[in-house]
């Protein structure tokens, strides 16, 4: 995660890009790492200019983002804003 968290804060993150960081919707990013036996993932968002701030991280287990998941990460978003 810290090797994708300074080509973030190198690059930006719309530069970054697959397979690192993916767009989930509206200001919803997704940050992955690959782990020994699983992935990790971050769910993140840019709020403004530079800083980037991560909302929630977990596990996931299937390849597609459980919506509650995306639901609970917009939940400190709407706090922050």
């Amino acid at each position: 995660m810290v090797r994708i968290m300074e080509l973030i804060e190198s690059r930006g993150l719309e530069l970054v890009g697959r397979p690192y960081v993916r767009h989930l919707g509206g200001k919803i990013w997704e940050m992955r790492a690959q782990g020994w036996d699983r992935m990790a993932h971050n769910h993140y968002v840019a709020v403004t200019g530079k800083i980037v701030l991560i909302l929630r991280t977990f596990v996931k287990y299937t390849q597609k983002t459980p919506r509650a998941e995306i639901e609970l990460a917009v939940r400190p978003l709407q706090e922050v804003e």
